[in-house]
């Protein structure tokens, strides 16, 4: 009985419950739980829309080592920075690729590049390419050949001799009649 005694001093009635029991802003422990479900609902909505905003934001990528790890594998990367980083912010499907930066590398080195006939007609190129020693030595080896083959004209002999004249010799009878009929005209 001692024990019953001391459950019912522990453990308040019904009647000590509405009474002492305060549900704040709310009448009554219905209105509360209706509440709470309604904050637990509104609760997972808002977590699950914050969980697809996140997936949608790209993930944070340590730029520092990639960009890093691109010069030191491609060194020549360096000369085209500013060229690469204006390759991805006008490609916005490139900045998700894992890869970015060496495509964009290579989309750059790509709009670089030159036919040998676009090479030969750029007077950069040219003029890099007369600058070179051995170059010029090759250029005029080959100018030397060429006039050494090609035929030269007849030119006065030394010492001021005759120039000599092929005979016009006529191969057929009428050739010969207005060979002849020019000689006399001349005269």
């Amino acid at each position: 009985m001692e024990k019953e005694k001391e459950q019912q001093e522990i453990l308040p009635t019904a009647s000590d419950k509405e009474n002492t029991a305060s549900f704040g802003k709310f009448r009554n422990a219905e209105e509360l739980l209706k509440a709470y479900n309604s904050l637990e609902s509104e609760f997972t909505k808002r977590s699950q829309k914050l969980r697809e905003l996140e997936q949608q934001v790209p993930k944070k990528t340590d730029w520092e080592s990639k960009v890093a790890t691109l010069y030191q594998k491609y060194p020549q990367a360096n000369d085209y920075t500013e060229e690469i980083i204006s390759e991805i912010a006008n490609n916005e499907t490139l900045i998700n690729e894992e890869s970015c930066l060496e495509n964009a590398l290579i989309s750059v080195l790509s709009k670089k590049v030159m036919t040998k006939e676009q090479a030969a007609s750029d007077q950069d190129v040219v003029n890099m390419v007369l600058e070179r020693p051995e170059n010029k030595e090759k250029i005029i080896a080959s100018y030397i050949d060429s006039i050494k083959n090609s035929n030269l004209p007849k030119t006065f002999p030394k010492a001021g001799g005759a120039i000599p004249v092929t005979p016009n010799k006529p191969t057929t009878l009428s050739e010969a009649g207005r060979i002849a009929q020019k000689y006399l005209e001349e005269i």
